[in-house]
């Protein structure tokens, strides 16, 4: 994923927000996506607050990460 947020900060020449989607595993595994989208080029990094699978936001029964992990991943992305 860093590679294409490389090649499309170069070209476009504007800050990007970037998908991380649940930042793929626990908060060291966040803050390595972050870290990595950030020296990429990314200006923001969006983190999913659902777990797998994720529903749309209109549908039913979506779980939700916890209080306490989702903090720890937020802590871990600043």
């Amino acid at each position: 994923v860093a590679f294409f947020i490389r090649q499309i900060a170069r070209a476009a020449g504007l800050p990007l927000l970037v998908d991380g989607d649940t930042g793929y595993g626990e908060a060291l595994n966040v803050m390595h996506m972050v870290r990595s989208f950030e020296e990429a080029g990314a200006g923001a990094v969006h983190i999913e607050d659902q777990l797998l699978p994720k529903k749309c936001g209109h549908l039913n029964d979506k779980k939700l990460a916890s209080l306490p992990d989702m903090a720890a991943k937020i802590a871990a992305a600043a």
